[in-house]
């Protein structure tokens, strides 16, 4: 992320099915998804910026449960709100 004075960009990887060993090892380990014709997938993404230990500790958290393969509910922020607010500790 850059936010200067002449610039304000962010950069995102989407995730993907294909690592760095290649699609063939994909499809092998069954992590490639088909669709069918006309069928669509959607996915919901999460950024922003963790404020505090507090936040940065819960989100990694929820990264090792995700890891672990454990189901996570997530919940609406409100902008100004939870993890990404400057007054979370």
């Amino acid at each position: 992320m850059v936010n200067d004075p002449s610039h304000q960009c962010l950069g995102l990887a989407l995730p993907g099915t294909s690592g760095p060993e290649g699609l063939t090892d994909a499809r092998k380990a069954g992590h490639v998804q088909m669709l069918a014709p006309g069928a669509t997938q959607g996915y919901d993404i999460e950024a922003g910026a963790l404020c505090g230990e507090t936040a940065v500790a819960q989100k990694e958290g929820e990264i090792a449960h995700v890891l672990a393969g454990a189901q996570t509910a997530f919940a609406a922020v409100t902008p100004g709100t939870g993890p990404f607010s400057a007054d979370s500790s």
